[in-house]
């Protein structure tokens, strides 16, 4: 399976999800958080954590792929990690 596919098979899987009384914070989001550099019980916006929790995801069972994982808790943030994978090799 191509990777966007099974990102997007993932994130299928996840409709529905919703933080515990708007406080940025939950079972589920919390898992999301991990996958970031942040604390992950802490209240912060999730939408970028949920991208990178998608990424982890979809990389554990098959690779190498030829870029770092983001890690990045800010949504702006992709763009310079998206650059940063064009100067460099790493492979997960």
């Amino acid at each position: 399976m191509k990777l966007a596919d099974k990102l997007v098979s993932l994130a299928r899987n996840e409709i529905g999800v919703e933080e515990v009384d708007g406080s940025n914070c939950g079972v589920r989001v919390d898992t999301y958080k991990s996958a970031t550099n942040l604390p992950p019980h802490e209240a912060w916006p999730w939408c970028a954590a949920f991208v990178c929790w998608l990424v982890r995801e979809a990389v554990r069972t098959d690779g190498p792929y030829t870029f770092a994982r983001p890690t990045t808790a800010g949504a702006w943030d992709f763009e310079n990690w998206s650059k940063k994978q064009d100067n460099s090799t790493h492979t997960l």
